[in-house]
């Protein structure tokens, strides 16, 4: 099997990206009728949409997706880590539409303002509880991740976020 790990769709008429701004490559409707002619052309069998905004709807719109379309195998979503409900949100999303594509969560740790975020116990509390998250260690976010000298989200027996 053939797997694009990594795509994303989005509708800026659905909800403002600001970092699609300035380009109409990207400032425009992405879906996944549109990846689908590059798929059969390069025999993909499945892929993994991944969101593309720090939206909780989003992670839902996503895997209902998954639900319908037959290349959509996994969704990796978002979800607020500092909500001390989000173990009963994501409990919600599995049992939903699509809800057994939820691989993942993806947090861009850029989008927070506090530089040591993923240092927080709340977040890396959250993180040693579920089955996969990333916090992408970009920009000033990475010296946090040297400071504390591992990525907060790390897994145990992973070697890097």
């Amino acid at each position: 099997m053939r797997v694009d790990a990594h795509h994303h769709v989005w509708d800026p008429a659905v909800r403002d990206l600001p970092w699609t701004h300035g380009s109409p490559v990207l400032h425009r409707t992405c879906t996944a009728d549109d990846l689908r002619p590059a798929l059969l052309r390069n025999a993909i069998d499945a892929t993994v949409v991944v969101q593309t905004g720090a939206v909780a709807q989003e992670t839902a719109e996503l895997l209902a997706r998954a639900a319908r379309d037959p290349h959509t195998r996994a969704v990796v979503g978002w979800a607020d880590l500092t909500d001390p409900a989000v173990g009963d949100r994501l409990a919600a999303l599995r049992e939903g539409p699509g809800g057994r594509a939820l691989v993942g969560l993806r947090q861009p740790a850029t989008d927070e303002a506090d530089p040591d975020w993923p240092a927080r116990s709340d977040i890396r509390a959250h993180c040693a509880r579920s089955p996969t998250c990333c916090c992408r260690p970009w920009g000033r976010t990475a010296s946090c991740t040297a400071r504390t000298g591992r990525c907060a989200c790390r897994r145990p027996g992973t070697t890097k976020c």
